[in-house]
């Protein structure tokens, strides 16, 4: 009977420190997870992969490295806005009562940033990929067009 009852305990003691672990794994400690920064400013990093399997010159890597730099500048400032913005707009919703307008302007506002900054990275890989020859580009689609195949089949999967 006593080993029944020191079994219950073991048994419930483990699954409460267990759920309480998980918990605090899922909660928001005002960062947001890695997996999100990578998702939302990652958006790079096929190409980085891609290009250095394409024989670059010095003077394309010269070039690709001076783009890289400069499209850098002022990213850290957007990223901090995105992650202050999302953490407020958070605050907001979980507030006793929702002000509505300042849930709209701060939404709008993180809208803008995220906008302006997909249009950035668009205008960068554009540039990155005016400094390939016309063989580098079409092996790049190549690699592209693989990956995409790959990403389908995965989500075709689940």
């Amino acid at each position: 009977m006593k080993s029944k009852t020191l079994y219950s305990l073991i048994l419930a003691t483990t699954f409460s420190l267990g759920l309480a672990q998980n918990t605090y794994a899922f909660e928001d400690h005002g960062k947001p997870c890695e997996r999100e920064m990578k998702r939302e400013f990652g958006g790079m990093h096929f190409m980085k992969r891609a290009f250095a399997k394409l024989d670059l010159s010095e003077d394309q890597k010269a070039q690709l490295k001076t783009l890289k730099e400069s499209g850098r500048e002022g990213n850290e400032e957007t990223r901090e806005q995105i992650v202050d913005l999302k953490l407020k707009v958070k605050e907001l919703l979980s507030a006793e009562e929702i002000d509505e307008a300042a849930v709209k302007s701060s939404s709008m506002e993180l809208a803008s940033l995220k906008s302006s900054q997909a249009i950035k990275h668009a205008k960068m890989r554009k540039q990155a990929l005016a400094i390939l020859t016309d063989e580098q580009r079409a092996k790049f689609e190549q690699m592209k067009n693989k990956r995409k195949m790959r990403m389908k089949k995965m989500l075709d999967a689940e």
